[in-house]
């Protein structure tokens, strides 16, 4: 389902990008807001208008600028703060009165961190510590405590996960398993010890790389001009 040409009018009117079915915008000290018209073949709705936040600081894949590739996390529903998706049967609406003035608002890290925690509430009640999107802006506000504390509970569930594995896989498929999962936490491992340093220097440095990597994928993929 199309969404509506005054919808599409009012994120155009605010600087989003539009991509396929997707609208990117770039905003504040580096945020990224991600709008989805995602079709629902079996669900109460028709097509979902899903939102996805992240930060320019973060280690980001080139994928996840373009339409067929970002993932959004959240629904429109949400940004009313409820649950039930068959709650609300204009989307639309929702995103024009409520969602644009809240996105419009948010233009530093912190309020970054802020808005993903509210989503996540609203989502599952409760917020998600084991995302890996919201260890960047923590670190750029300076709550190495919180940054530290995911690195840590994602390096856990993975620990966890390839415990739970070894029952039912094959020696050869376990040793495999654990051999990309060592792989896939080499990363994380070497920024826990980065924050766990202190160095503000070092966490700045990694920071600005991030930042810098990013505003080349967001030229080549949304020719986007950071002024």
């Amino acid at each position: 389902m199309k969404l509506s040409m005054r919808l599409v009018e009012a994120l155009i009117k605010n600087n989003f990008i539009k991509k396929g079915q997707s609208f990117f915008r770039i905003q504040g000290d580096g945020i990224i807001q991600v709008l989805k018209n995602e079709y629902e073949p079996n669900g109460d709705l028709p097509y979902i208008l899903s939102i996805g936040l992240m930060s320019m600081y973060s280690e980001l894949e080139s994928q996840w600028f373009t339409s067929a590739g970002c993932i959004p996390r959240y629904e429109a529903i949400n940004l009313l703060g409820l649950k039930d998706t068959t709650l609300a049967t204009d989307q639309e609406e929702i995103l024009l009165q409520e969602g644009l003035p809240w996105l419009n608002k948010m233009v530093t890290q912190k309020q970054l961190v802020d808005g993903m925690c509210y989503l996540d509430i609203a989502l599952a009640g409760k917020i998600y510590w084991l995302d890996d999107l919201k260890i960047a802006p923590l670190l750029v506000v300076g709550d190495k405590v919180s940054a530290e504390q995911i690195v840590t509970r994602i390096l856990q569930q993975h620990q966890s996960a390839t415990e739970s594995r070894k029952a039912y896989l094959s020696e050869s498929d376990y040793r495999l398993y654990c051999q990309r999962v060592r792989e896939d936490d080499a990363s994380l491992v070497q920024l826990l010890s980065l924050i766990q340093s202190g160095s503000k220097f070092q966490i700045k440095a990694y920071l600005d790389k991030n930042y810098t990597q990013n505003c080349i994928i967001a030229q080549k993929q949304l020719r986007w001009c950071n002024h």
